[in-house]
């Protein structure tokens, strides 16, 4: 019996997870043939039949669905404004304790599709290691939002949380997980991807990295998915596909193909306010790709406007402006919409108001450097109200990334 883990928030009910969800479970099930228990935790409740749909699709595959409610303890709840640390971080320290007859799990994100059997993870052998995934390749120079004990201490054999897997046996054998999570947190509120930290900080001598073709799982090397040769394409076993507040995500292999073919064997599939938000994120996604093509001409134009301005003072704008001046394209500044931040310097360029910096040269363009989708939506409409449209050319700085993913 292979057993998968997934996690989802039912205090913050949304189609998409739903969606997502169900895409996770009809990926698997429709591309492995042996026995499966798919496990899902869960916090908050559900009163529609959303679970009820979910477990007869899960059946129909001759597989098993369990539901598995966690009650995230005090000590985690008491630092929740941590954005971060959402139950899909938290519940893996649970999994030893509620699963206390199964000795090994693959966890999932939600936004994952499975294109390959997943016996191929699960008959790696995890004898002496505790946990096994793709090694996270970030840069701590660039993310100051990472705290100096995650810079210190887990820069090698990091594994991303996004597919892992926990030999729960060895886990329990070396120590009290959710213990252990406790008494991390405390010591360090700060740390941002709290369950990847613990596990290097405590598993760092029982990691085991994944082989070659696990490592395009997250396109950490800025993988399209279509220009990569049959033997690569045929290798990849699972692979992220669309998550709004990580714009690399959007750009890093899966074709919407893939997303449209699992989801037609669920029973959402025709949820009409899915199929709207799949069409405006793939819309986004293919522009981006499609970016590819014109990145070098982007560039140029870049090169051609000496005042170039970043809106944004957070890690994703401050990468940006790192990464530009690798490429020859200095920026002018940032700018804010925080006051408080006006006239301070971030990494030594000056920080101006949005008018300030809109009004700095005759060539402008702005850089959008925002993650959110909706957050940047907002600002481009906060300054075309404001009447500072004409001469202004606005660029998404996500495009930037998807070139950023492949150096």
């Amino acid at each position: 019996m292979i057993h998968i883990a997934a996690s989802i928030d039912f205090t913050k009910i949304s189609a998409e997870y739903d969606a997502y969800l169900g895409v996770l479970c009809a990926s698997i099930l429709e591309n492995t043939t042996a026995d499966v228990t798919i496990h899902v935790f869960f916090i908050g409740m559900r009163t529609d039949d959303y679970c009820v749909r979910l477990t007869a699709m899960v059946e129909r595959y001759r597989a098993v669905l369990r539901w598995h409610e966690v009650h995230i303890d005090a000590a985690f709840m008491e630092l929740s404004h941590i954005h971060t640390w959402t139950p899909v971080i938290l519940n893996k320290f649970y999994f030893p304790q509620i699963l206390s007859d199964v000795e090994k799990v693959i966890f999932f994100d939600l936004d994952v599709v499975v294109k390959r059997d997943v016996r191929e993870l699960w008959d790696i052998p995890m004898e002496g290691y505790a946990i096994a995934g793709v090694q996270y390749a970030n840069s701590f120079a660039l993310n100051r939002e990472f705290n100096s004990y995650e810079e210190t201490h887990t820069i090698g054999m990091r594994v991303n949380g996004g597919m892992v897997i926990m030999n729960l046996a060895e886990i329990r054998r070396t120590c009290d997980l959710l213990a252990q999570a406790k008494a991390f947190v405390r010591e360090y509120p700060d740390v941002k991807g709290v369950d990847e930290v613990l596990f290097h900080h405590l598993f760092y001598a029982k990691t085991k990295l994944l082989p070659a073709h696990c490592q395009h799982f997250l396109g950490m090397d800025g993988l399209l998915f279509d220009e990569e040769s049959s033997a690569v394409q045929n290798a990849v076993i699972a692979m992220h596909y669309a998550y709004e507040s990580k714009p690399f995500h959007y750009v890093n292999g899966t074709p919407d193909r893939y997303f449209w073919q699992y989801f037609k064997c669920t029973p959402f599939c025709e949820e009409h306010a899915v199929a709207e938000w799949y069409a405006r994120v793939g819309l986004m996604r293919a522009a981006l790709v499609n970016g590819r093509r014109h990145i070098r001409a982007f560039y140029e134009r870049l090169r051609e406007n000496p005042e170039i301005v970043v809106f944004g003072t957070g890690v994703f704008a401050r990468k940006l402006v790192h990464y530009l001046g690798t490429r020859g394209i200095p920026v002018h500044a940032f700018s804010d919409n925080m006051e408080e931040h006006w006239g301070r310097q971030v990494d030594g360029l000056a920080v101006l108001s949005p008018v300030d910096g809109l009004q700095c040269g005759a060539k402008r363009i702005v850089l959008l450097g925002i993650i959110n989708e909706r957050n940047n939506r907002a600002v481009r409409e906060q300054f075309h109200a404001a009447g500072l449209r004409d001469g202004i050319e606005f660029f998404d700085a996500k495009v930037i990334f998807e070139d950023i993913r492949r150096d």
